[in-house]
C-alpha cells in the first residue's frame, strides 16, 4: 500500500518513480500532475505509467498532462463500478479512498457510477440475447472511447445481469438517501462497496 505524504514528499516521490520509469516531465506537468491527482500516491503511479508510455522518451509536458488526465475521476468512477460488478471489492474500496483524497463530490461519484452500470446492463442485455458485440462496435453505438468498450464488454462477461441489477438498485438508493440527507457521505460510498468486500475471500483483511 501507499503512505500519506505531504505536497513535497508527493513530488519528490513523483520525480523518483518517474526516473525509475526512464521519464522525464517538465516542472509545469508536475505541478499540473500533483494538482489533478491530489496526494493519492496510486493514482499518481498509474497515471506516471500511462505518461510514460505516452511520450515515449521525449520530455513529459503539461500539454500531455491535461490531454490523459483530464478526466481521473471519471476514469476511477469507472473502474469503481467495474471492480463492484465483477465482485472486487477490495478494488472497489481503493478507488473509492482515490476519489474521497481528491475530494470528489460522492453525489458525482454516484451519478457517474448509474450512468456506467447503465452502459453494462445494456452490454449483459446483448450477452443474454446472444447478439454478437465487439469493442468497436459498441464503441461505435454507444459513443464511447474503444478502451472503455473493451474494458466494459471484459467486465459484463464477468458478471451477471442479476448482479448488474442489484449493483444498480444499491447505487440509486444510496443518491437518493444522499440528497435527502438520511446519510453521510463517506458511509453510503463505504456501504455501496460492503456487499462486494463481504463476498471476496479474506474479506476481513482487505478492510484492514
Amino acid at each position: 500500500s501507499f503512505a500519506v505524504l505531504t505536497p513535497e514528499e508527493c513530488a519528490q516521490w513523483l520525480t523518483e518513480t518517474l526516473s525509475s520509469r526512464g521519464g522525464t516531465m517538465e516542472p509545469a506537468a508536475v505541478t499540473a500532475l500533483l494538482q489533478a491527482c491530489g496526494h493519492d500516491l496510486w493514482t499518481i503511479s498509474q497515471e506516471v505509467e500511462k505518461l510514460v508510455l505516452y511520450a515515449r522518451g521525449r520530455v513529459i509536458t503539461l500539454d500531455d498532462v491535461r490531454a490523459l488526465t483530464f478526466s481521473i475521476a471519471h476514469a476511477n468512477t469507472f473502474a469503481t463500478v467495474r471492480a463492484l460488478a465483477t465482485g472486487d471489492g477490495r478494488t472497489a474500496l481503493r478507488y473509492l479512498a482515490a476519489l474521497r483524497q481528491r475530494g470528489e463530490d460522492p453525489r458525482g461519484i454516484l451519478s457517474l457510477s448509474l450512468r456506467e452500470i447503465r452502459l453494462l446492463l445494456l452490454i449483459r442485455d446483448l450477452l443474454d440475447r446472444r447478439v454478437a458485440v465487439s469493442p468497436s462496435g459498441l464503441a461505435r453505438d454507444l459513443r464511447i472511447p474503444a478502451f472503455a468498450a473493451e474494458a466494459l464488454l471484459r467486465s459484463a462477461k464477468r458478471t451477471t445481469t442479476s448482479a448488474v441489477r442489484a449493483l444498480f438498485d444499491r447505487t440509486l438508493v444510496s443518491l437518493y438517501a444522499l440528497n435527502m440527507g438520511r446519510a453521510d457521505p463517506d458511509d453510503v460510498l463505504d456501504m455501496l462497496a460492503f456487499p462486494a468486500v463481504s463476498r471476496s475471500p479474506r474479506a476481513s483483511e482487505q478492510i484492514m
